[in-house]
């Protein structure tokens, strides 16, 4: 599984942090249509043509873990992360039915993660 990072020139510190199998030009090109019939989306209001997609890492052991743990590790460094939802309910199934904002990401330590991670990955064997 790729783990990728949308960026916007324009807007440097807002980022886009995604998972997919397949290939980045695939996945962006996936994007491009997407943010014309999902304009109405936060990730889509954000996007356009400019936008340019990075491989931040493959990840072959659970790469939906790993992506919340990106999402969280740009949120620790001040980005403002587009996605709407960052694998809370992953790692955290009693806060599954809350919305996920960011004031939730502000309170998510590494150490938080790090333990919730062990719960998970525990959990799923």
């Amino acid at each position: 599984m790729f783990i990728y990072k949308l960026t916007k020139p324009s807007d440097p510190m807002s980022v886009y942090i995604g998972k997919t199998k397949q290939t980045l030009t695939k996945r962006k090109w996936g994007h491009n249509s997407n943010s014309k019939i999902k304009s109405h989306t936060k990730l889509y209001q954000w996007y356009d043509d400019t936008c340019e997609i990075e491989l931040i890492e493959i990840c072959i052991i659970n790469p939906r873990i790993r992506e919340m743990e990106i999402v969280q590790e740009h949120i620790d460094r001040g980005y403002t992360v587009m996605n709407t939802q960052d694998g809370r309910h992953i790692l955290d199934p009693i806060a599954n039915k809350k919305k996920i904002t960011n004031k939730h990401n502000a309170n998510r330590t590494p150490e938080y993660i790090k333990n919730m991670n062990i719960k998970a990955r525990t959990k799923n064997k």
